[in-house]
C-alpha cells in the first residue's frame, strides 16, 4: 500500500546544457581506485556538489494534490520511488493508486539524492525498461555472446556473464558515455541516462551506431555516486544529460 510522506523544500528543474560533440575514438572503463595506489589529486565530492551535478535530470515519482511524496511497501521495505522513465511512473502509479488519490510528480534527481540518499531504505531509484534492457545487451555482445530479443531470455544470458550484475534489477539505473562526445581533450565525457540520445548525438557528428555501440562505457547510478565520493586518479564526470524524453514532458528540452 501506499502512504504519503512530506516532501523535501522546493525541489527544482533547470536548464539542459547544451554540449557539442569532438572526433577522437577512445575505449576504457570506469576502475575502483585500489589499495596502495598513489594519492589522488581527485579528492570525493562533498554531497552537496554531488546534488548539483544531477539537478539537471528530471525523474518522476508519486504524490498526493498537496505535494506529499507516496511511500510504497513492496513487502521488503518501504520507500519513495524515483522513476529515471515518466513511462513506468505512470505504470506504478497504476499498480499503486487504486483510488486514484496520486499523481505523477516531475523533481529533479539531485534534489532527491540531497533529501533522500542512494540508500534504498529510503529511496528507490527505478531504472526504464528500454535502457536496461540496452545496458543488458551491450554487455553480452561486447563480451562475444548473442543478445536474445526477449527480455527474460535476456537477463539470463547477462546474468551468465556478469558477476557482478550490475544491471540486472530495476533499480540499477544505467549511464551511457562514449569518450569521443567530449567538449574538450582535458574535460571528462558526458553521461547520458538514455542510450537513445547518446546515439543521436553520435550519428549526428558522422560516427556509426556499431562503432558507438563498441566503444561505450557502462555504470549504474549507485556506481556512479560510489565514484563521485571517492579518491580517484583522473578527474571525475561532470556533466550528467538527461534523456530528452523526460526533458520533454516537463517542458525543458
Amino acid at each position: 500500500m501506499a502512504r504519503a510522506v512530506q516532501a523535501p523544500a522546493a525541489i527544482v528543474l533547470l536548464r539542459l546544457l547544451v554540449l557539442p560533440c569532438a572526433t577522437a575514438l577512445h575505449r576504457s572503463r570506469l576502475t575502483p581506485l585500489r589499495a596502495g595506489d598513489a594519492p589522488s589529486p581527485y579528492p570525493p565530492l562533498a554531497e552537496a556538489d554531488i546534488a548539483a551535478l544531477f539537478r539537471e535530470v528530471p525523474v518522476f515519482t508519486l504524490a498526493n494534490d498537496e505535494g506529499n511524496l507516496a511511500l510504497l511497501d513492496d513487502g521488503t521495505t518501504k520507500a519513495v520511488e524515483f522513476y529515471v522513465d515518466v513511462d513506468v511512473a505512470v505504470q506504478r502509479k497504476q499498480f499503486w493508486d487504486e483510488d486514484d488519490k496520486l499523481t505523477v510528480k516531475p523533481l529533479s534527481l539531485g534534489k532527491a539524492l540531497a533529501a533522500y540518499g542512494d540508500d534504498e531504505d529510503g529511496a528507490r531509484f527505478v531504472a526504464g525498461p528500454r535502457d536496461l534492457s540496452r545496458a543488458r545487451s551491450i554487455f553480452v555482445r561486447c563480451v562475444g555472446g548473442d543478445a536474445p530479443e526477449d527480455p527474460r531470455e535476456l537477463l539470463r544470458a547477462y546474468e551468465a556473464l556478469d558477476d557482478r550484475r550490475s544491471f540486472a534489477e530495476p533499480t540499477d539505473v544505467p549511464l551511457f558515455c562514449v569518450d569521443a562526445l567530449r567538449r574538450s581533450a582535458d574535460e571528462p565525457a558526458p553521461w547520458y541516462f538514455s542510450m537513445s540520445d547518446l546515439l543521436e548525438t553520435w550519428t549526428a557528428a558522422g560516427g556509426t551506431e556499431a562503432a558507438a555501440l563498441d566503444r561505450v562505457k557502462m555504470v549504474n547510478l549507485r556506481e556512479m555516486l560510489r565514484l563521485l565520493r571517492a579518491p580517484t586518479p583522473a578527474p571525475k564526470p561532470a556533466l550528467f544529460l538527461a534523456a530528452t524524453s523526460s526533458l520533454e514532458v516537463v517542458g525543458r528540452r
